[in-house]
């Protein structure tokens, strides 16, 4: 499942060069913010070093003389409060430090500087997320003896600060806004411009205009992509033009085929429909030539030259001879009108018996003995009974035929699962008879093809045997045999209809 697209490759892009630039100038405005607020910082801190190295050189000779520029660093403001005390420590001249340090006993206090002869300490007081400047404080130890303490204020540093911090906020924002605008000129022009013209023509290809190209010349990666593309596209047309002319000369070739194979199958139906009326005429030429022969003795009848008993033989003789056409009618008539009757379900075994009970009394099969091994209980298969019955006399008939009357028909029954699906049910029929070589076994089902000799069948009965089995879906079969004495095993396969 394809997901929904929220943001395109232009939004994404730009997105990018919005956050990157904002982070960059943000974090060089930040940087600078701190060097500067680092440089104030050490200057306010060499500036009170110096103050101090001041008044202790005018203190060398005459304390009073650094008092005297003591008062006037206060007056200036150079100083915020401050404290001169002689070497006794009596206090010469008292600015406040001391009420003053008392005041910001508690707060955080750096050291920044540390020798003999001066303490530089950095007092601020902490706020939520940063510290602020605050003050320095400076401790002197005069040569002549007594110390000087003085504060610096640093809130000074903040307002000029506050003033370069918009200074440089503006020129960030400044710059950003022209590295944007500068980025998705390139943007556009660069990638933008070319994705898009590249989706309208993979959108026309696909449409079906096979014709349309990228028109991008420069010699950048995407010029190299959109050459890429219109030689896929040409390759693609190139298929697609000779997919169209195979597929315009199949669909002739088809036609022709068509034509072909409807000619062969006309052809073969007339070779079928001769084969058939040149084996018909072939089977009723032999008993028709008979009668006729019969008829013309009968005719002579009238002369005298016959008697009557030999005139009954001659009657009996034309009837057998009709009823020889009638059966090869009846035969090709059977052959002719649809195999499959009505569909239902027989218990198999029992219509083997009835089969065998029919043609007990018939003389081509009275002297032959018949080996029932069927499968206990019952065998139900999908067919016609009456269908199925004729199918089973046309085997027995044919065993007993091929035994010359005298022998041994093996009848057996089984049920095995099927190669289509499902089960099949069995049934077999074993002759002793000389059995049926390589070459017989591939034409035993072919309509007017016999083994038997002329005048002793018609060749049409197990071809109309294997049409009834074919006709409900199942299959007959001639098996190998080992030899000639081993005889002939027709098997039927029948597809089984189980009870509900």
């Amino acid at each position: 499942m394809m997901k929904k697209k929220i943001w395109g490759v232009r939004a994404q892009l730009i997105t990018v060069i919005v956050i990157l630039t904002l982070a960059a100038t943000s974090l060089i405005g930040v940087l600078s913010v701190k060097l500067l607020e680092q440089n104030y910082f050490n200057n306010r801190v060499s500036e009170a070093m110096l103050t101090a190295e001041i008044l202790g050189a005018a203190a060398r000779d005459d304390i009073s003389v650094a008092e005297r520029v003591a008062m006037e660093l206060q007056r200036a403001g150079r100083v915020s409060s401050i404290d001169v005390a002689d070497r006794r420590g009596k206090m010469v001249f008292k600015g406040a430090y001391s009420t003053r340090r008392a005041r910001v006993t508690n707060t955080p206090a750096e050291m920044i500087y540390h020798d003999t002869n001066m303490i530089v300490r950095h007092i601020y007081y902490k706020g939520l997320l940063w510290k602020n400047f605050g003050e320095l404080t400076v401790s002197k130890r005069l040569k002549g003896g007594g110390n000087i303490l003085f504060t610096v204020s640093l809130s000074d540093v903040l307002e000029e600060l506050s003033q370069i911090k918009r200074v440089i906020l503006l020129f960030a924002v400044v710059d950003a806004l022209i590295i944007i605008m500068i980025g998705l000129y390139f943007l556009r022009s660069l990638i933008i411009r070319p994705i898009g013209a590249l989706e309208r023509t993979a959108s026309q290809i696909a449409a079906g205009d096979l014709g349309v190209r990228v028109d991008i010349e420069s010699d950048d990666e995407m010029g190299s992509l959109a050459k890429s593309f219109n030689s896929m596209a040409d390759s693609v047309q190139d298929k697609v033009e000779k997919i169209e002319r195979t597929n315009k000369e199949v669909m002739a070739a088809r036609d022709d085929l068509v034509a072909t194979q409807e000619r062969l199958v006309m052809s073969e139906k007339l070779a079928t429909a001769g084969c058939l009326a040149a084996g018909i005429a072939h089977e009723i030429g032999n008993p028709l030539g008979a009668v006729q022969g019969y008829l013309d003795l009968l005719a002579k009848s009238d002369e005298g030259l016959l008697s009557a008993q030999e005139k009954d033989e001659i009657m009996e003789r034309m009837d057998v001879e009709l009823a020889r056409i009638n059966m090869i009618v009846r035969e090709f008539l059977d052959l002719s009108r649809p195999s499959k009757g009505q569909e239902s379900s027989v218990e198999v075994n029992e219509l083997v018996r009835d089969s065998v009970n029919v043609l007990s009394a018939h003389k081509e099969y009275e002297a032959v003995d018949t080996v029932f091994r069927l499968a206990p209980g019952a065998l139900n298969a999908e067919i016609d009974g009456s269908k199925l019955k004729q199918v089973f006399m046309n085997l027995l008939l044919n065993a007993a035929s091929a035994m010359d009357g005298r022998g041994t028909v093996t009848i057996k029954s089984f049920v095995r699962d099927s190669e289509r699906g499902g089960r099949d049910v069995i049934v077999s029929f074993t002759d002793t008879g000389c059995g049926i070589n390589e070459e017989e076994r591939s034409r035993v089902f072919d309509p007017f093809y016999s083994t038997k000799d002329p005048g002793r069948g018609t060749g049409l009965g197990l071809f109309v045997t294997d049409a009834i089995v074919k006709a409900y879906g199942g299959e007959i079969n001639v098996l190998d045999s080992d030899g000639p004495a081993a005889g002939t095993t027709f098997e039927v396969l029948l597809k089984e209809r189980r009870r509900k």
